[in-house]
């Protein structure tokens, strides 16, 4: 049996933990956010909205401001540039007014860039291109005044577009919700089976109902779709900041982080305290000292949640334990799993199946100090790999693989 010991030292910076929780913030504003934009890591503190029949929400030094251009509604919005003095907005009311304009917030002055019918979304991506999608197409711009597009996609309703990097290997990927497609070496390649594609974020792409199951699925080296974690009818993706990959489910009520690389499972945010109907955009919340957070917007404001806040003060504390692989393995009915603790602690036991999904909880309760034997048994489970996964206190991890064979 081989026993794998391992001590974790963790440095304590925080006395005093409250609760997990949520609270309003910007609360100047009260009605739909379709899209929350920083300008920058450097600066935090300006910060653009975009809100629908209010217009651009502009704020900066504590202060918001509303800025409206005629009837039309403002469906997403960009920094032009580094100084915050230029904004791009994607704006429409379903007529020939619909397009892309630059708002100047010295003179408060919005132009005409390039008209299209049902714009989607303007952003700037990690390739440093400025990206403009609507029903006509995608756009695309260097300097944010000339604007070319796609060939390839005209006339094709693009409502999202990401970039991202495996390795060498770069790609822009774009969608129309039912088909997916990806720029390699400027290549075009069409992935179209009846995707239902609700969000890409960087390499991910939330799959809900047609030719795949529903999930979280990511793009590999040889542009192959794999299934990255199991999610019910996922909508938006987004960055719990120093957590991991945000996954909101509307159809549930329901809010997601991806946690685990060997195994990707969904772990639940608890529920947010306040009344919204829609979740339309999640964004880090660059202003807040305190890690990790991220924010919501919706249809009733803005909303942020973090994990903690706390008084700094030094400590340590040291926490031991043993291990075992289960014995024996591979194994064909039941197996032994041995669990040495240093201290007494709450401990969760959970297996999980190649896919990341969780087929028996084996242990979850307060154990005492010392030495514990439990066995799995696997009824009614189909030959193959099996994970388990220990957690102590919610905070220490360990993962083990099993072989089950019939």
């Amino acid at each position: 049996m081989k026993l794998l010991t391992t001590s974790i030292f963790i440095i304590f910076y925080v006395t005093f933990l409250y609760p997990l929780g949520w609270e309003r913030v910007y609360p100047e504003i009260t009605g739909k956010v379709s899209e929350i934009k920083y300008l920058s890591v450097d600066d935090p503190y300006s910060v653009i909205f975009a809100l629908q029949e209010d217009g651009i929400g502009y704020y900066r030094d504590s202060m918001l401001e509303k800025f409206k251009y005629d009837s039309l509604s403002v469906v997403s919005v960009e920094f032009a540039d580094s100084l915050s003095n230029e904004i791009l907005c994607a704006m429409s009311d379903g007529s020939a007014n619909d397009g892309l304009y630059k708002f100047i917030k010295e003179t408060e002055t919005f132009s005409l860039l390039l008209q299209s019918d049902n714009p989607n979304f303007v952003r700037k991506l990690a390739d440093g291109r400025y990206y403009f999608g609507s029903n006509d197409g995608l756009f695309y711009s260097d300097d944010c005044i000339i604007w070319n597009s796609i060939d390839s996609l005209i006339g094709k309703s693009i409502f999202d577009a990401s970039y991202y990097q495996y390795s060498l290997n770069k790609k822009l990927i774009a969608t129309d919700g039912d088909k997916l497609f990806y720029f390699k070496n400027d290549t075009l390649t069409t992935y179209d089976p009846d995707l239902q594609i609700s969000d890409l974020y960087g390499g991910f792409l939330s799959l809900s109902g047609g030719s795949y199951s529903d999930g979280i699925y990511s793009i590999n080296y040889n542009d192959v779709l794999d299934l990255y974690c199991n999610a019910n009818n996922p909508d938006k993706l987004g960055w719990f900041e120093d957590v991991g990959l945000l996954v909101i489910c509307q159809s549930e009520d329901k809010i997601y982080y991806i946690k685990g690389t060997e195994i990707p499972r969904l772990i639940e945010v608890p529920a947010c305290t306040f009344d919204y109907d829609t979740i339309y955009c999640s964004e880090t919340y660059s202003i807040s000292e305190y890690l990790p957070n991220f924010i919501i917007g919706t249809d009733t404001g803005i909303y942020r949640f973090e994990s903690y806040v706390g008084i700094e003060e030094d400590g340590n504390e040291i926490i031991d334990f043993e291990l075992s692989q289960n014995y024996p393995n591979p194994f064909n009915s039941e197996t032994e799993i041995m669990l040495k603790l240093e201290k007494t602690s709450y401990v969760e036991i959970n297996i999980f199946n190649t896919k990341g999904e969780l087929v028996r909880n084996l242990v979850s309760r307060k154990i005492s100090k010392g030495n514990h034997s439990f066995i799995f048994k696997a009824d009614n489970l189909n030959s193959g790999m099996y994970f388990y996964m220990l957690n102590i206190n919610g905070v220490y991890e360990m993962t083990h693989k099993m072989l089950y064979l019939k």
